[in-house]
């Protein structure tokens, strides 16, 4: 296992969304998570102010960073819920980096009481601030730290903190997201890899459209697999891969009553890219909302430009989504690609 969980102090902690603790317990020694960091979920703080809603830190352990693969998927507590024939350890082993709860390990909860009611600690911004440096002081380097900031950028915490949980907020769970939402989700997260402590571990967040608000298991399923959500699924991959060296997901929007953050895997993450040898945010041909970015073994491109756009290149490249294999292709607005170099068999 590439991670390990850590407590920073003896802190109430709080129960969200955990996998089950006889899972937990596997994952210390199952091979199948060789690949998975696990960030434990240490200082819950109330919402609302520019530090975020939660900090939680990881144990520093730069190869599971820098040597893994992209795209480079995250789980948020709640599982994917479309591998109904894979075990919990095995759904788990597919993320890159998952965020767990000290509750499964060591059975800490918040004590809410008249006086406390709330699960966390800090409501005030200067307190939140000293808190924040007060851990990381005490932890030195060691640890990594990521706060939930949604798509706000964090000035106060940068020196403090190596990645923010950009869990991207929209209004109304049956549409996608606005141009302008959209480009603070780039802004914020290319300010994040440009500022925030190294090494970094940015992790953005995007919500599907929802149809059916109260839907059970298999509805669920089906509408995130429809060809709108695989749009915006795409769009938000690419977006992360073209804009950051961090880690994506694509889940249900917070506001329908299931637990937040499940989701369905998708073949498009299956795509083998290694290591991002391109610059972030660059425009392909100086076309204004289209972006490029180039993997050791294959492209991402991310459009945003208003239009379908052509894109070609000075080889046969394979579209992950289209499946065609040639030097040129078209993106679709608000929508992305994966293009990869070589077949799987050459």
């Amino acid at each position: 296992m590439l991670g390990a969980m850590v407590v920073i102090g003896m802190l109430s902690l709080v129960l969200c969304h955990p996998v089950s603790v006889h899972a937990i317990g596997n994952i210390l020694t199952d091979s199948n998570l060789k690949k998975t960091m696990i960030v434990l979920w240490v200082l819950p703080v109330i919402s609302g102010l520019m530090v975020g809603n939660e900090v939680y830190a990881q144990k520093k352990h730069p190869a599971g960073i820098q040597a893994r693969s992209y795209p480079s998927i995250f789980q948020a507590w709640s599982e994917i819920e479309n591998r109904p024939n894979e075990d919990e350890i095995s759904r788990l082993a597919r993320h890159d980096l998952a965020f767990a709860h000290p509750y499964t390990l060591l059975r800490i909860a918040w004590n809410i009481s008249q006086d406390q009611p709330y699960q966390g600690m800090a409501t005030e911004l200067n307190a939140r601030l000293a808190m924040l440096q007060k851990i990381r002081d005490k932890v030195g380097d060691e640890l990594l730290i990521l706060v939930n900031a949604n798509t706000r950028k964090i000035p106060q915490s940068a020196p403090d903190v190596n990645g923010i949980f950009m869990e991207s907020y929209k209004d109304d769970y049956s549409r996608g997201y606005t141009l302008d939402e959209i480009k603070q989700m780039e802004s914020t997260l290319l300010w994040a890899e440009q500022n925030l402590k190294e090494p970094r571990i940015n992790c953005l967040e995007g919500w599907r459209v929802v149809e059916n608000y109260t839907a059970d298991l298999s509805t669920r399923i089906a509408e995130r697999n429809s060809e709108e959500n695989q749009r915006w699924m795409r769009m938000i991959t690419t977006l992360s891969l073209t804009h950051s060296d961090g880690y994506l997901l694509f889940s249900d929007d917070n506001a329908i009553p299931t637990p937040d953050h499940l989701h369905n895997w998708y073949d498009f993450w299956d795509a083998e890219m290694g290591r991002p040898i391109g610059d972030k945010a660059r425009q392909y041909h100086r076309v204004g909302g289209l972006f490029i970015r180039e993997f050791e073994k294959g492209w991402a491109v991310y459009n945003r430009s208003g239009a379908a756009q052509p894109v070609t290149f000075d080889q046969e490249v394979t579209g992950v989504n289209s499946g065609k294999r040639q030097s040129r292709h078209q993106v679709l607005d608000f929508d992305g690609e994966i293009f990869l170099k070589k077949l799987d068999a050459d």
